[in-house]
C-alpha cells in the first residue's frame, strides 16, 4: 500500500473512532432520559413493574455502551500499531501514552462516571421497594420473592459492567499488546 492510501485509511478510521464517540455519547443521553422518565413515572403512579423495566433496559444498553468503547479501542490499536510507523504520524500513540502515564490521576470522579448503570440500578430497586412496601402495607402482602431475584442479577450484572467499564484502559493496554503482536507477527 502506498502512503496516500495508509493516510486515507488512517483518517477514515479516525472518522469511525468520531462516530463510535458519538454514537456512545448519543446513547448514553438516550440512556439517561429513559431511564429518568419511566423512573419517574414509576414513582409517581406506584407502578412496581416501571421499576423493573429500567433495570432490563440498563444491562442491554450498557453493554452496547461498552462495545462502543471497544470498539474504538481496536480501531485505535490498529491505527497505533499497523499505521502510524508509516506515516510519521503519532496522535494515537502519543494519546494511549499520555493516558497511561496519567492514569495514577484518576480521581473518584473517574469511577462516579463509570457508575451510571450501578447508580441507575439501585434508584431503581429503592424506587420498587418504596412503591411495594407502599402498596402493600395495608395488605400484608409478602415480599415478591421473584422481583428480589430478578433485582439482584440486574445488580451483579451492573457491577460486573461498572468493573468492565473501570478496567477499561487496561482492556485498551492489552488490545495495544496484541496488535504489537500481530504486526510484528505478519
Amino acid at each position: 500500500m502506498d502512503k496516500s492510501s495508509i493516510e486515507t485509511l488512517y483518517f477514515s478510521l479516525r472518522e469511525e473512532i468520531a462516530y463510535n464517540q458519538k454514537q456512545e455519547n448519543v446513547l448514553t443521553v438516550f440512556t439517561y432520559s429513559v431511564v429518568g422518565t419511566v423512573l419517574t413515572f414509576s414513582y409517581q403512579y406506584e407502578v412496581e413493574w416501571g421499576a423493573l423495566l429500567v433495570m432490563f433496559l440498563l444491562i442491554p444498553l450498557s453493554f452496547r455502551i461498552g462495545r462502543f468503547r471497544n470498539t474504538i479501542a481496536y480501531i485505535s490499536g490498529y491505527m497505533r500499531n499497523a499505521l502510524e510507523p508509516l506515516l510519521d504520524i503519532r496522535w494515537e500513540t502519543d494519546h494511549f501514552e499520555f493516558q497511561q502515564k496519567h492514569r495514577q490521576y484518576r480521581g473518584i470522579v473517574y469511577y462516579i462516571a463509570n457508575m451510571d448503570c450501578l447508580i441507575f440500578t439501585a434508584i431503581a430497586i429503592a424506587c420498587f421497594w418504596i412503591i411495594h412496601i407502599n402498596n402493600n402495607l395495608t395488605n400484608n402482602a409478602s415480599v415478591n420473592l421473584g422481583a428480589a431475584f430478578l433485582q439482584m442479577v440486574c445488580l451483579t450484572l451492573s457491577i460486573k459492567q461498572f468493573i468492565s467499564f473501570v478496567r477499561y484502559e487496561d482492556r485498551k493496554q492489552a488490545i495495544n499488546e496484541d496488535w504489537q503482536e500481530y504486526v510484528k507477527n505478519k
